[in-house]
């Protein structure tokens, strides 16, 4: 049997452990992104692990959930400071 490690997929536990993002924002995301990569085997859900650390470089790159504020605003509140 393979070392869990070396597995191409991973559970939910395991892809919130690995990731950082708890279990419920992983299940909040496979429900709503069609891009999240999981699949269904029977009744468990797993994560394709390759993909999944893509998908989370891309949310990052595009700062998906951070409020971004106008660089106009911004240079407005620095100079505030």
């Amino acid at each position: 049997m393979e070392k869990r490690e070396d597995c191409l997929t991973l559970t939910l536990d395991e892809a919130a452990a690995y990731t950082g993002i708890g279990r419920h924002q992983l299940v909040k995301m496979q429900n709503t992104d069609r891009s999240f990569p999981s699949f269904k085997v029977g009744t468990k859900t797993l994560v394709d692990k390759k993909l999944l650390t893509e998908y989370v470089h891309r949310l990052a790159e595009n700062r998906v959930g951070e409020v971004v504020m106008n660089p106009v605003i911004a240079q407005i509140v620095a100079n505030r400071q």
